[in-house]
């Protein structure tokens, strides 16, 4: 006797599978007009470049196209010591941090004095180096950014920040 097999499950995943590559589609559309950087840690006493990724930042086009809204994501960057945090309440400390942009499309030859193509909001980073926060950027546009760098800094007084992350910014 031969037994008779139940195709009705594969048709329907094969149809859902089918039907999210057509939903799919579309958002990437949308999501084209993107830019993105890979942190990178800085060692501040040789300023050389680690592998080893610490964040990721994802710019995309603003509200009516003005500024630029950017994601940052922040994993295990090395704990904040001797700073004032910005609050302490209810767990972890949180410590502000700088970021900007920079006309070099690297991270070679980076000073605190570095003129910096643009001026980034700053961002609180909890003590433990974690982070997840979103952030609008005004008077830059999406398509300045390619080509360029962003380089993250430890502390709010401009005079005194330390380079400690930077990523080349690349068009998504």
């Amino acid at each position: 006797m031969r037994r008779l097999i139940d195709t009705t499950g594969f048709i329907s995943l094969a149809a859902l599978v089918g039907g999210w590559f057509l939903l799919a589609a579309p958002l990437e559309a949308v999501a084209g007009g993107a830019a993105e950087a890979e942190l990178h840690h800085v060692d501040p006493d040789s300023g050389r470049i680690s592998s080893r990724a610490i964040g990721y930042l994802r710019f995309t086009a603003g509200k009516d196209d003005k500024g630029v809204d950017i994601l940052v994501q922040i994993r295990n960057l090395p704990e904040v010591q001797g700073e004032e945090p910005l609050t302490t309440t209810g767990g972890y400390a949180v410590y502000e941090h700088g970021m900007r942009i920079r006309a070099a499309g690297d991270c070679k030859d980076m000073t605190p004095t570095d003129s910096p193509a643009g001026v980034l909001p700053d961002v609180g980073i909890r003590q433990d180096g974690n982070a997840t926060v979103s952030v609008t950027a005004e008077g830059i546009t999406l398509s300045e950014l390619p080509g360029k760098s962003v380089v993250l800094y430890r502390g709010s007084n401009d005079a005194k920040r330390e380079i400690i992350a930077c990523g080349v910014i690349k068009e998504d």
